[in-house]
């Protein structure tokens, strides 16, 4: 009894070592992927790897993947996604999921990425989550669901997935399987927006405007517009030039209308430029009735 005893203390004193090893050449290996000395990195993860690290693992296959300390080998990458993912590492398995939606058969391919990235989701993991509710929406690897993809887009919004809490406001707007709701596509839309998500911001916009879900806000609109427009979007500068030209409850300021679509002309927004044109003429004829209008006013005067 002593003997056993003696035995697995001396065992239990064998993990923790051989564990304060691995963990130490873990830390090693990071800190050189840290300092972006890759090919330092990769030497480290490797024998950690092949000892069943899933952690190294993980980073081998992230590693092999984006070409970081050798040329980029997709197949490595699968491989080591493989080992990690088998040990029940969501990340792995997400990207692993991923990697064969990526090959390029992909209809051969996506029913083992929807089975990976399900088991990722149920796991937890936000971009697998947001992946799957994707998949469910297009179709891929279990045919169409919209109410499934609706499930898990809002798990992956609730994580504050600003791609999630858009996607999932568009299906809420379009309503695809008859079930529109404009008050929870406004709602996702703002969650998304605040994170300065671009396209949402851009639909948050026509949802003030036509008064969708909410009451008509020309102001929070037109705001909304000026912060995707500053941004370089073409489609926002167009628009604004539009809401600046009065159209269709808004005093006319032809200066700013002419201004927005000009950027949008030059941004290859193609409608924009004879809209240009037109808010030019419209300008110039402003001008020139104010001019008019002033010459009558210094005759009156004088008179």
């Amino acid at each position: 009894m002593t003997y056993l005893k003696t035995l697995t203390a001396l065992l239990s004193l064998c993990f923790v070592a051989f564990s304060s090893q691995v963990n130490a050449s873990f830390k090693q290996a990071m800190a050189f992927y840290e300092q972006e000395l890759y090919t330092h990195a990769l030497n480290h993860f490797l024998p950690e790897a092949e000892k069943g690290d899933v952690k190294a693992q993980l980073m081998l296959g992230r590693m092999y993947q984006a070409g970081q300390g050798d040329e980029a080998d997709p197949k490595q990458a699968y491989f080591w996604y493989e080992k990690a993912a088998n040990q029940g590492d969501p990340e792995a398995m997400y990207r692993l999921g991923m990697a064969y939606l990526t090959l390029i058969d992909a209809s051969q391919s996506e029913v083992k990425a929807f089975q990976w990235i399900k088991q990722a989701a149920e796991k937890s993991f936000n971009q697998a989550q947001f992946q799957l509710g994707m998949m469910y929406k297009k179709g891929q690897g279990n045919g169409i669901n919209m109410s499934k993809a609706r499930h898990w887009l809002f798990k992956a919004a609730q994580g504050d997935n600003a791609e999630a809490q858009y996607q999932l406001a568009r299906i809420y707007e379009d309503g695809p399987d008859g079930k529109q709701n404009y008050t929870e596509a406004l709602r996702w839309y703002s969650q998304a927006a605040k994170q300065g998500h671009t396209r949402a911001e851009l639909s948050l916009a026509y949802m003030y405007y036509y008064g969708l879900g909410t009451r008509t806000d020309l102001l929070t609109a037109s705001n909304l517009l000026q912060r995707v427009a500053n941004k370089g979007v073409a489609v926002a500068q167009y628009n604004l030039g539009v809401l600046y030209e009065g159209y269709p409850k808004r005093k006319p300021n032809y200066a700013a209308s002419m201004n927005w679509y000009k950027k949008a002309c030059e941004n290859n927004y193609l409608k924009a430029c004879s809209d240009m044109k037109r808010a030019q003429d419209r300008y110039q004829n402003q001008l020139e009735l104010a001019l008019r209008d002033g010459s009558e006013d210094d005759q009156t005067v004088n008179n």
